[in-house]
Formats: structure tokens, C-alpha cells, sequence
């Protein structure tokens, strides 16, 4: 039996190496990524609107446009990891981070969030999860 998402933040990181993620994918102009990249930076050192330390996991914008849209737009994934949490509290992470694309002006497509209880490549998401290198 898989084990069931957490639903208590017991403050050590949830067992069997499982996590919440979810996947916003970011429709912007070309000449608006560094901007983008700048934010996920910022969400990263837990600048958001309020200018707290709210956000307890880590983001990472993929290195390249997920598809091209017509007219010069293209969707850029924005990952949200966090295996310190509970699924209550990691849907206000999302709400959060959802706001701080608001406040920027930036649109994104559906919004999914998940819980990975098993994951194939678990060597490639080491530093992911203990925050080393966000490979931005």
C-alpha cells in the first residue's frame, strides 16, 4: 500500500522520500524570462508580497520553453517542491506563489499539484529536495 500524503506538519521531512510538487506552467514574452527567473529566485530566499519567510520548499524554472504558442509566446514550467509539509499547507504554498505571478503580471495555464510517492530518478533530485543547486 502507498503511503498516504501527509496531513500533519510534524517539522522532519515526510518519510520514504516522498513529496508535494506542483507544475504552473507560465505563459510570457521571450524578453520577460530573466524577470520570471528573478522571481523564482526571490521565492527561493522567501521574498513574496508580504515579505515574509513564507514558503517552505524550493522552486526551479526549467532551463527551456515547455511549448511555443502563437505570437511570439511560449509556456515556461515553474516547479514547487516541498517534503517538509503537510498537503493543507502546501496548497497555500501554491496559493502564494499563484499571487506573486498575479502581482507581476504573469498569466499561467492549469495548475497541478501532486503527491510523489515514488520517484525513478531519485539521485537526480537529491539537490532538489535539500536545496543545494536549483539549477536555474
Amino acid at each position: 500500500m502507498a503511503p498516504a500524503a501527509p496531513t500533519e506538519k510534524t517539522g522532519a521531512p515526510i518519510p520514504n522520500g516522498c513529496y508535494f510538487e506542483s507544475h504552473i506552467g507560465v505563459v510570457l514574452e521571450v524578453e520577460r524570462k530573466e524577470e520570471l527567473l528573478e522571481l523564482v529566485e526571490g521565492l527561493n530566499k522567501n521574498y513574496t508580497l508580504a515579505g515574509t519567510n513564507e514558503l517552505g520548499g524550493v522552486s526551479k524554472l526549467s532551463r527551456n520553453f515547455f511549448k511555443k504558442m502563437k505570437d511570439g509566446v511560449f509556456v515556461n514550467m515553474l516547479t514547487y517542491r516541498n517534503n517538509m509539509t503537510n498537503y493543507k499547507q502546501f496548497e497555500y504554498d501554491v496559493e502564494v506563489i499563484k499571487s506573486c505571478l498575479d502581482y507581476e503580471f504573469f498569466k499561467y495555464q492549469k495548475v497541478e499539484v501532486e503527491y510523489s510517492i515514488y520517484d525513478t530518478n531519485v539521485a537526480h533530485d537529491k539537490s532538489w529536495l535539500l536545496g543545494e543547486s536549483l539549477g536555474v
